[in-house]
């Protein structure tokens, strides 16, 4: 069993903004759970519910997908930041 939890970074209107997501492995399960929505899984979610019996034999693999997402996640925001500390220079 693992267990691990994640900063995710999203940047809204009002600025950065930070919060955890918690995830729980064993070896036919993933659980995931956060105090904010995770936009990047909607994309994920939709892709398991096409090829259900995928999401059900490959949880290595379904975690591979919630890292993957979670780092590209943080792009969008660096670039983000990265502009709003252009337009203050």
């Amino acid at each position: 069993d693992l267990f691990l939890v994640l900063p995710i970074l999203s940047v809204q209107d009002s600025g950065p903004e930070f919060f955890e997501l918690a995830i729980f492995l064993r070896p036919h399960l993933m659980l995931t759970v956060s105090e904010k929505e995770v936009r990047s899984f909607q994309l994920l979610k939709e892709r398991w519910e096409r090829r259900p019996q995928t999401a059900e034999k490959e949880v290595g693999m379904m975690f591979h997908a919630v890292l993957d997402s979670v780092i590209d996640g943080y792009f969008p925001a660096l670039e983000s930041l990265e502009d709003r500390i252009d337009v203050l220079s």
